[in-house]
């Protein structure tokens, strides 16, 4: 059971990490598709600098949820690894 335990928080923060980055790579185009939707929503007309300022409020809070996610899979991966190492060299 150890085994599983161990292992499967590695594995976890692996995709925890993945999630992170593929989040922050893809960050600025889902913020500019969801500014996007939200024009269309309201009725497609809207003030140029009022659109512009929800498109980069769209693209910050993507960009924040993907570091995010990142850096606390990639904490918790280097903790995990040093976890691994650690119980494999007392043996």
């Amino acid at each position: 059971m150890r085994f599983v335990k161990q292992y499967g928080f590695f594995v976890v923060t692996i995709v925890l990490t993945l999630v992170g980055y593929l989040k922050l790579k893809s960050s600025v185009n889902d913020g500019i598709d969801a500014a996007n939707s939200y024009l269309r929503s309201v009725g497609g007309s809207m003030d140029s600098a009022q659109f512009t300022d929800i498109q980069n409020t769209f693209v910050i809070s993507n960009i924040l949820i993907g570091g995010i996610l990142f850096a606390v899979g990639l904490t918790f991966l280097c903790f995990s690894i040093y976890r691994l190492l650690k119980e494999v060299s007392t043996f």
